[in-house]
């Protein structure tokens, strides 16, 4: 059985999840500045799909294991990925009734779910990413809901970016298993 720091070699503390979140946050960007409300909405939420995938593919080409099986920690890894489907019937309620805020919604849930993961992984980056991905699209949807449609996408993507940068410099300092 391997400790935190052990698992967090072994899958290169899932550097490539947030990685391929920020490619997400970029295209998301794109497309709700591009396409209209509803459309762009519905081509994002599909988008999500591609994240796990590409997040495999990431790390795989940074020599992690995202799917490594180390129980008990790959178990709470596999149980804290899991709970993201439980956010969808708010996603999906937010685009029927409200599409202007799915921006919003969809950091806000997304972004703190790597809360949890600055635990698993001891790491400032998840704590981060976590913490200030939230408290971002809160004080931007303070601004009304165009400006919180318009810049909370890019805004996240920024914020996951610096998280990733600061996880990459954990993962290199990491001790191999």
């Amino acid at each position: 059985m391997l400790d935190r720091q052990g698992f967090s070699a072994v899958t290169k503390k899932g550097i490539g999840l947030p990685i391929a979140g920020t490619v997400f946050w970029i295209a998301a960007s794109a497309v709700f500045y591009l396409v209209p409300l509803k459309l762009g909405g519905l081509m994002v939420m599909v988008a999500t799909g591609l994240v796990f995938p590409l997040g495999i593919l990431v790390s795989r080409l940074l020599n992690g294991d995202v799917m490594a099986k180390q129980p008990p920690l790959s178990d709470l890894g596999g149980i804290l990925a899991v709970v993201q489907l439980f956010y969808w019937p708010i996603i999906i309620l937010c685009y029927l009734v409200l599409p202007v805020w799915l921006p919003f919604v969809m950091a806000v849930l997304f972004g703190s779910h790597f809360l949890p993961y600055g635990w698993l992984y001891q790491s400032r980056g998840y704590y981060f990413l976590g913490i200030v991905v939230p408290v971002l699209a809160v004080v931007v949807a303070l601004m009304g809901p165009s400006v919180s449609h318009a810049l909370t996408a890019p805004a996240t993507a920024v914020i996951y970016a610096i998280a990733c940068a600061v996880v990459l410099k954990e993962v290199a300092a990491l001790q191999p298993a």
